[in-house]
């Protein structure tokens, strides 16, 4: 998991991914499970893939995507969202080690084993992509320019 990008996560997810439209046939005690657990979720799409299902969705304007494999089980999910839904101590952390840098916005890993967050920092010169481990180790995955 650790050599995992934000890029390869997201064509993983893309590929995977299947319009509401012409959707798998999912099973319903999934669907069930799926709408107890995230009553407030809007703009539903599942998909199918060798592996199992996968459902994109918002909650609060928080994308979502989770998989769960061919008998229901949660495998794993990934959230995009801002700042604001940031856990406190790594929000505070990066402040710290990157000061000037604003938090541009956050990708959050969910496996069944732990959460690795991917924080998007911007700052005059870069665009610079941090992965916080669980334990709150850091380092940087990514940076290039930015086109002023």
């Amino acid at each position: 998991m650790k050599k995992i990008t934000i890029a390869a996560l997201a064509v993983f997810f893309l590929l995977t991914a299947t319009a509401a439209s012409n959707g798998p046939e999912v099973k319903e005690s999934l669907q069930q499970s799926f709408q107890k657990d995230f009553p407030n979720a809007e703009n539903i799409h599942w998909g199918e893939s060798k592996e199992g299902y996968n459902v994109v969705f918002t909650v609060k304007s928080i994308l979502t995507r989770i998989t769960y494999d061919r008998k229901g089980k949660f495998t794993g999910s990934l959230r995009n969202y801002s700042e604001q839904i940031l856990p406190f101590y790594i929000t505070n952390k990066l402040k710290k080690k990157y000061p000037g840098q604003l938090i541009y916005g956050v990708t959050e890993i969910t496996t069944t084993n732990d959460v690795t967050y991917f924080v998007k920092l911007q700052s005059d010169k870069y665009w610079t992509t941090v992965r916080i481990d669980p334990d709150g180790s850091n380092d940087i995955v990514e940076q290039y320019g930015r086109d002023n």
